[in-house]
């Protein structure tokens, strides 16, 4: 199945490839995600001192504003906007809810003078990543409290074949891995794109702890679990996945 000009493409050829390929044309890792980490040193100030201060467990907040400013920025050449008129026009785009649908192109909030949220983010490093420091709303969301349920591996199947569903569609998916009652893992990413085989789905996602490349989130048919990579904060191994931000509530 493949469709020019709209918003999802479909390589479906398993003899060319044996791994056909959803994914979305308009999203570009390379441009579309924060360019600092969610567990990085940052200069914050203090009084009349400048100090600096540890940056983290704002995977959640991160994947959030990801997803809304793929949904309502739009990132043009031109001449920036100062500070203050730039600012006010994230808090516009942050203030949407994420689960709405994206924005039509002449609705989007225009931030010209930048490829688009990488770029954007690199040079508001300074102030940008303070927006996600909001832990209440993170811990009472309902999609994260869903972690402390059984997880069945009947319902790992429904949300493997959900996520691949609505990369067809032409969404990003946010993802919450975890492994309650451990604590080893408790995080978020944003899937882009998928490959099947016949054993396995492999899901592309951006991960906040490391921005510099995307990781393969596995998805094993048979048994019907999802696998996530060693990384440096977590050894990988078998974790339970739910799909965040589907409506106001999850």
């Amino acid at each position: 199945l493949l469709r020019s000009g709209t918003r999802f493409y479909v390589n479906a050829n398993p003899r060319e490839t044996n791994m056909p390929t959803v994914f979305n044309p308009t999203f570009d890792f390379q441009r579309d995600v924060f360019d600092f980490a969610n567990d990085v040193n940052l200069p914050r100030q203090q009084g009349a001192a400048l100090v600096k201060s540890r940056f983290h467990h704002r995977c959640e907040g991160m994947t959030r504003a990801c997803q809304q400013f793929w949904r309502g920025a739009r990132f043009e050449p031109g001449d920036r906007l100062d500070i203050v008129e730039e600012k006010q026009r994230v808090a516009q785009i942050l203030r949407r809810p994420v689960y709405w649908p994206p924005l039509e192109r002449d609705e989007r909030q225009i931030l010209p003078g930048y490829e688009g949220l990488r770029s954007f983010s690199h040079v508001h490093v300074a102030w940008l990543p303070w927006l996600f420091n909001n832990l209440l709303r993170t811990h009472f969301h309902l999609g994260v409290q869903r972690m402390a349920y059984p997880f069945t591996r009947k319902g790992q199947q429904k949300h493997a074949l959900g996520i691949l569903h609505d990369l067809a569609l032409g969404k990003l998916v946010v993802l919450h891995a975890s492994r309650f009652p451990v604590v080893s893992i408790n995080h978020f990413i944003v899937c882009f794109s998928a490959s099947e085989t016949e054993s396995v789905i492999e899901f592309k996602a951006y991960d906040p702890n490391r921005p510099s490349t995307p990781i393969l989130l596995t998805y094993d048919k048979a048994g019907r679990q999802f696998i996530y990579p060693k990384t440096h904060y977590f050894d990988g191994g078998p974790v339970n996945v739910n799909r965040a931000y589907r409506n106001c509530l999850w």
